[in-house]
């Protein structure tokens, strides 16, 4: 039975600290088992994918970049680029937080370093065929997610560092839209059978803006499309933090209209997207033993925002923790 190893990393921002740190003792337990501290966590993997910040990590996995320099990244750099990039206060209804030129030179001189010929200019075409990428961004003209895949024939020639782009460093108020004149997509109607008509640009924000912060459930379609559901498949997903969404029957009942009408404007149905996919890919695994899931995540104490920096530490610790579980543990005895 073939075995597949899939690597999927949710958005989050500057919390990316956690899963880059997780990615990192991973690659060293690799590492060891192997006698080889060259050896890379890309070398095992077949599909590798992320949103936001995951796709900062997906997208360096894929070039080539160790573990522990991508958590250096967001340990030290990230925590530097979010404190200095800010734009000016008073001008901050017109234009976005933060610059995202600094945070583009910095991708630049990392994928720069792991290029053959020194050029950060690398498309995904260019990636290694054993490895497939995928990044996702949210199109305001398709009113949609769109994924982007390196074994497509049309993403084969977008740039990596554009890829990543679209998907990390487009979301409102923080950095702002990204227009893509010539992004060509296909658009369905409603008819019976649709209609495909092709449209061409995209204005791209982050892909955690959809529905789509966690990818979990189109991880489980490429593992059916492409037909590895009956290969031994080992999903490692990586978490930023979360907060457990409950409140008792006794308090739902009590809830307004008015109130019903405020949660819906507040994007209801955004809390439960990462819940449902993890249950989703739970219930898969619990039907399909041959395909099983570690969700490496950890019990937010609050929602932090993708700039907080103030509370790297939790982001840190977490990570330790996670590295610490029996989950990650049995992880690492499967992998290795």
């Amino acid at each position: 039975m073939t075995k597949r190893i899939v690597l999927q990393v949710d958005g989050g921002g500057i919390l990316g600290i956690t899963p880059a740190i997780v990615l990192m003792n991973l690659e060293k337990k690799i590492q060891e088992n192997r006698k080889d501290s060259n050896f890379l966590i890309r070398d095992i993997l077949t599909l590798c994918c992320g949103t936001s910040t995951g796709a900062i990590i997906a997208g360096c996995v894929a070039a080539g970049i160790s573990a522990e320099s991508i958590s250096k990244f967001y340990s030290v750099d990230g925590l530097a680029l979010f404190r200095d990039s800010k734009n000016p206060f008073i001008t901050r209804l017109l234009q976005p937080k933060f610059n995202r030129q600094p945070f583009l030179e910095k991708l630049d001189e990392m994928l720069s370093k792991v290029s053959p010929d020194r050029n950060s200019r690398v498309s995904l075409g260019e990636l290694p065929a054993s490895l497939i990428l995928m990044t996702t961004a949210y199109n305001l003209s398709s009113h949609r997610t769109h994924f982007i895949k390196s074994d497509e024939t049309q993403d084969k020639q977008i740039q990596l560092r554009d890829a990543i782009a679209w998907s990390s460093l487009s979301a409102a108020y923080y950095f702002g839209k990204i227009n893509v004149p010539n992004y060509t997509w296909t658009i369905l109607d409603n008819s019976t059978p649709p209609k495909p008509s092709q449209e061409k640009g995209a204005v791209f924000q982050d892909g955690g803006q959809g529905t789509q912060n966690c990818t979990l459930d189109f991880v489980l379609t490429e593992i059916l499309a492409r037909k590895w559901d009956d290969d031994e498949v080992i999903i490692i997903s990586l978490g930023t933090g979360s907060q457990t969404k409950f409140e008792p029957y006794e308090k739902t009942t009590k809830i307004s209209d008015i109130g019903q009408a405020l949660k819906y404007l507040a994007n209801q149905a955004r809390d439960e997207s990462t819940t449902i996919q993890e249950m989703a890919a739970r219930y898969v695994q619990h039907k399909r033993p041959n395909i099983k899931l570690f969700r490496l995540d950890y019990e937010a104490a609050k929602d932090y925002s993708l700039d907080d920096v103030d509370h790297a530490d939790v982001y840190k610790n977490a990570a330790k923790d996670i590295v610490q579980s029996d989950e990650f543990n049995q992880l690492c005895k499967l992998i290795c």
